[in-house]
């Protein structure tokens, strides 16, 4: 089924996104708005091969992406812990909550890397954890209206592992990972909730 749908769909050359997007009116002007990135930000996805659009016959333009998802836990003396992302502040000043992440942290897949490396690099990236084991969890696909960019149906392909950290590597007060456009502050919750 996944290959009829490849057959219906036209991939959009790099130096094409912008003219395609507007043809088919995709509301870029409401990108860089609230929650939502930049164009820029998709244009730089697209080159490193994080993400492929094409438009559909049905005329609507899709973004594909491959992501991992890592939950973090941590057992301390008042019960199990879960790390979660709070929130993500652009350089800009807006915040962007997430509350329907997958799991504690994610990642988009770079071209030729498997889910265990992507998972890996996660860690390491995000919250700065060498040598972790993961465990499998689970793999689903999910398609819905990009939050990040509205007007695009993003279809992810999401494989989830599990880790259990050291207390060496525990932070009480969380995370936060400075990236060059946003931060993003991760906290701990209660497992469950």
């Amino acid at each position: 089924m996944i290959r009829a749908e490849r057959a219906e769909r036209t991939p959009i050359p790099q130096g094409d996104i912008q003219e395609v997007l507007d043809s088919h009116s995709v509301p870029v002007e409401e990108w860089g708005l609230g929650s939502a990135k930049t164009l820029g930000h998709l244009i730089a996805e697209v080159a490193s091969g994080e993400s492929v659009l094409e438009v559909g016959e049905d005329g609507k333009v899709y973004r594909k992406i491959k992501v991992v998802g890592v939950d973090v836990f941590f057992n301390s003396f008042s019960g199990r812990l879960v790390l979660k992302e709070d929130r993500q502040v652009f350089n800009d000043g807006r915040q962007r909550r997430r509350d329907d992440l997958a799991a504690s942290i994610t990642e988009k897949v770079k071209p030729k890397e498997d889910v265990i490396h992507a998972a890996l690099r996660a860690l390491d990236e995000e919250l700065g954890f060498k040598g972790v084991v993961v465990d499998y969890d689970r793999n689903f696909e999910t398609k819905g209206e990009s939050t990040a960019f509205p007007g695009l149906t993003t279809e992810l392909q999401i494989s989830v592992f599990a880790t259990k950290i050291h207390a060496d590597q525990f932070k009480e007060k969380g995370y936060i990972e400075a990236q060059p456009d946003k931060t993003s502050y991760f906290i701990w919750v209660p497992a469950g909730s």
